[in-house]
């Protein structure tokens, strides 16, 4: 007999002993404030914001307009319906004070002559070298001024170079990559977190909804820390593994791998990102596609997450769950566990994304936190469908499952899916409460993105912050 469960959505921490199940993000911050404020661990009191921003004076208008309302409170929209409770002004919600940018000294200004020698590019690659140039030169008169870690830089995209960086792509059949993506390489490259604000956030369908995510983002990138998971089945790290290509500065296609490292609590602590060399690879010649690792690679990347963890935490792991999109081969398994020689539990996790199974309820959506075990080793977890917290599915078509398979480790898999649905819950990126994929594969995927479109220096930055 098919046995299908429905899981409770995972609760959140905003102090320590808290009682109250807290569901959304939005109602935790409303009704105790943030994490690290609560424990004391937060370094600042300020967050400044500079801004990068097309001279004229409507968009400048739009601008200040839009962080002043991250310090006023907004009801929600009598039209839209995307948010369940009014956004609070930053201090409360934060317990930090948000600096609004002066006019005279935080405002850098991209001019009309500017822009038009960027458009008038005539192929994706010069209009790629163009705004990358053009925004680099931006971001070192801010550091020029000097920049505090608890600064975030509002980045604005015109228009204008949206549209002929889409006529571009659509022309030359260019897919994976986007402008957003190239400030967010640049901001790696100089050490600048940055929020990137286009047209739709300063006219929002919206108001409070863009203001909620806004708002995080900046307390996020300024260093905070807003909440951690209550429950969770236990495991000292969690590992999400991601494999790309990247070109060096000398045209040269390069092989890497990141690994994002988060605690007990689901919070993320640091990433590393190694480059593989030939005798890492199982089939170099097929890495696009098939990047699977040799016994050697696997334990270098392994063991390089491992030594960030224990230089972070202090301790060497008792247990370490480790997720990947992709299946692990035996050379893969045996060099994992060559480089965890020691850790009591290790348990590896495939993660498909794009499975064709489905659970099809007769009247009514499929609730996100419902699993299905198929053997002891595989299962169906919906992280996507119903909402308990939002009363609704909030996601458009049928939603899909995430597909669990265990290639190695004694944790049932029952307990390894509930640590996937838990870890959906930790994109401090949103204020989101269903979210389709645990933070170990998102954050994975998303540093993997950055890298590949070609970061400029040595060392790579290892805070996710800069990412976002």
């Amino acid at each position: 007999m098919v046995e299908i469960v429905h899981w409770s959505e995972p609760s959140l921490m905003f102090y320590r002993g808290q009682v109250d199940r807290i569901i959304d993000p939005k109602l935790g911050l409303i009704k105790f404030g943030p994490y690290d404020y609560n424990t004391s661990q937060r370094k600042f009191n300020n967050i400044f914001i500079k801004v990068i921003c097309l001279k004229d004076e409507g968009v400048i208008n739009k601008m200040k307009k839009l962080m002043g309302n991250l310090n006023t409170s907004i009801k929600i929209s009598s039209k839209w319906k995307t948010v369940r409770y009014p956004y609070k002004n930053f201090k409360v919600l934060y317990k930090a004070k948000l600096i609004e940018p002066d006019l005279e000294d935080d405002f850098v200004f991209i001019n009309t002559e500017e822009i038009e020698h960027v458009v008038s590019a005539g192929n994706i690659d010069e209009f790629k070298e163009r705004f990358l140039k053009l925004y680099r030169q931006k971001f070192q008169y801010i550091l020029d001024k000097g920049l505090s870690s608890n600064t975030v830089v509002y980045v604005y995209i015109p228009r204008k170079l949206e549209s002929k960086f889409s006529m571009l792509k659509e022309v030359s059949n260019v897919k994976g990559i986007d402008l957003r993506s190239l400030i967010k390489v640049l901001g790696v490259e100089c050490s600048i977190k940055t929020q990137v604000i286009t047209d739709r956030a300063l006219e929002p369908p919206d108001l409070a909804d863009t203001l909620w995510n806004l708002s995080l983002a900046t307390y996020v990138k300024a260093g905070g820390r807003p909440w951690v998971i209550k429950e969770i089945p236990p495991s000292s790290v969690f590992i999400g593994i991601r494999h790309g290509i990247r070109k060096d500065e000398e045209n040269q296609v390069i092989a890497i791998g990141v690994a994002e490292i988060f605690n007990v609590y689901g919070e993320f602590i640091d990433m590393v990102a190694i480059d593989f060399e030939d005798k890492d690879q199982q089939i170099p010649e097929l890495w696009n596609k098939k990047p699977y690792l040799t016994l050697r690679g696997m334990y270098r990347i392994i063991s390089k997450a491992i030594e960030a963890y224990m230089n972070h935490e202090n301790e060497k792991p008792y247990s370490v769950t480790i997720h990947r999109t992709l299946d692990f081969t035996e050379d893969e398994i045996k060099g994992a566990l060559k480089a965890l020689s020691g850790v009591k539990n290790v348990d590896m996790l495939h993660i498909l994304e794009n499975t064709i199974l489905r659970i099809l309820p007769e009247d009514q959506n499929t609730m996100r936190g419902t699993f299905l075990k198929i053997e002891n080793h595989r299962g169906l977890l919906y992280t996507t469908g119903y909402s308990e917290a939002e009363r609704t599915y909030p996601g458009i078509g049928t939603p899909s499952p995430l597909e669990l398979v265990r290639y190695y480790g004694k944790r049932s898999i029952e307990e390894l899916a509930l640590q996937v649905y838990s870890l959906t819950k930790m994109d401090w990126n949103t204020t989101r409460v269903m979210l389709r994929e645990p933070v170990t594969i998102k954050y994975a995927k998303r540093v993997t993105d950055i890298i590949k479109l070609g970061v400029r220096g040595i060392p790579l930055i290892r805070d996710i912050r800069f990412y976002f």
